[in-house]
């Protein structure tokens, strides 16, 4: 088969240098289809059949851009040899198929199916022995070309392939094999002073989870076996004790509050544009703020007739209550605080 010249050779090719160039053909309008956004076709390579006196192109379909993962192009490749078959352009597109591709239903071409690892010469006594079978006798010498084994324009390729790349294959990276990281030195930190639990060990890492640092504690309780936490938890005050004072916390009866009383929260609650909902329980630090605004204690509430949860904070601590987890004011304690402003209003402290 003759190779047919792109219209423009590259000015940067020797002379004695074959283009393998692909080539642009500008479809005519009247063969353009309306939902093409392009009017240039691209194909990758075109034959001369002087026996026949056929133009043939070939397409090189690789898996990287023609699988249908990220888009399905088979319509675009099938209307494609149609195109170029009905304006006369080319007289048959040969469609070189690599690999593990999806299926290429196309009348107006020949599809060609070669493993993904075959040779260029494989691939070339493929195309050609399909060709010859579309258009018998068009291919003189193939049977002689196909025993022999061996390409007959292996050197032109190269040339080809060294004027423009500048090597004929490049080199292969060796990827680097990744430092093994050293192992971070484990530092023992003190548990949150609020915390029940008592370091027994070294913390260690979690054989499970290997980016946790975990230690074995006892719990001033005494009613548990050493107690496995993540020391940063339990250096934060995140966790506190062995699961003792989530049970206490558990069997501890909420602060009883009236339904008159809540039904009146409850509009002064939405008075003061506070969501608080039309049903169920309403929150403990609402409650309290609604007593000391009630007694017009004014001066210890803030926008919008609030309690902030930093003087109770405080005045837990100095009264040596307990906080929950990180610090947190419980409900019992946002009503004692209201109840203590209250109490010491009245004696006049």
């Amino acid at each position: 088969m003759d190779l047919v010249p792109p219209q423009q050779r590259d000015v940067q090719l020797p002379e004695n240098v074959p283009d393998f160039t692909s080539h642009q053909f500008t479809l005519p309008p009247q063969y353009k289809p309306e939902h093409w956004r392009y009017k240039d076709v691209e194909v990758d390579a075109v034959f001369r059949l002087t026996t026949h006196g056929l133009r043939i192109g070939v397409e090189y379909d690789g898996a990287f851009h023609h699988s249908a993962q990220l888009r399905d192009r088979r319509r675009m490749e099938g209307e494609k040899s149609q195109v170029l078959a009905t304006a006369g352009i080319l007289d048959l597109l040969v469609h070189v198929r690599a690999g593990d591709l999806p299926p290429l239903e196309a009348r107006h071409a020949l599809v060609v199916a070669v493993p993904e690892r075959a040779t260029p010469y494989e691939q070339a006594c493929a195309v050609a022995a399909a060709i010859n079978g579309r258009f018998p006798g068009s291919i003189p010498g193939l049977d002689a070309y196909t025993a022999g084994e061996l390409p007959h324009r292996q050197a032109q390729a190269d040339a080809y392939i060294l004027a423009t790349w500048g090597e004929l294959r490049s080199p292969r990276r060796r990827t680097k094999q990744p430092t093994p990281a050293r192992p971070r030195r484990l530092t023992a930190t003190e548990p949150h002073p609020d915390s029940l639990l008592t370091p027994i060990s070294e913390p260690y890492r979690n054989p499970e989870r290997p980016t946790e640092t975990v230690r074995d504690y006892q719990c001033a309780c005494g009613k548990h076996d050493p107690f496995t936490a993540v020391q940063s938890q339990v250096t934060s005050g995140n966790t506190r004790s062995c699961g003792c004072l989530r049970d206490q916390a558990r069997r501890r009866s909420r602060p009883v509050v009236s339904r008159a009383e809540t039904q009146a929260v409850r509009a002064w609650a939405q008075q003061q544009g506070l969501k608080v909902g039309s049903s169920g329980r309403i929150p403990d630090r609402v409650t309290a703020s609604y007593r000391l605004h009630r007694a017009g204690r004014l001066d210890l509430l803030s926008h919008p007739g609030l309690l902030d949860e930093a003087p109770v904070r405080q005045w837990a601590e100095d009264a040596g209550h307990r906080l929950a987890a990180r610090g947190r004011v419980t409900g019992q304690l946002w009503l004692d605080y209201a109840t203590d402003r209250l109490t010491r209003a009245s004696v006049g402290r």
